[in-house]
């Protein structure tokens, strides 16, 4: 075996490891930046104009949404359970202080 072929060899699996750390990684980063999108939208509901309070509620509902599809499908049902308890807390809030008043 040369010396190249050895070098073609390591960078080839250093390669293959690191996709497998990245698609490792990679659900946790995007449910974490769904929860942050979700998070920003259910603040800026008590900043929010009367008429765009809604707006505020579906962005936080739907990156929640996302983000517990994506828990799911990864076998992640802890994490799954702590965002759909998130989900409800942001539906009662929603329900209770903003949309009877509305």
């Amino acid at each position: 075996m040369t010396f190249q072929r050895l070098v073609f060899l390591v960078r080839r699996r250093l390669w293959q490891m690191r996709e497998a750390v990245y698609v490792a990684l990679w659900p946790r980063a995007e449910i974490a930046r769904l929860e942050a999108a979700a998070e920003a939208a259910y603040d800026a509901m008590y900043y929010a104009e009367r008429y765009t309070i809604r707006e505020c509620y579906d962005d936080a509902f739907i990156n929640l949404m996302h983000a517990i599809r994506i828990a799911e499908r990864r076998g992640m049902r802890d994490v799954a359970e702590r965002l759909k308890a998130r989900q409800d807390h942001i539906y009662y809030v929603y329900d209770h202080q903003f949309r009877r008043g509305l």
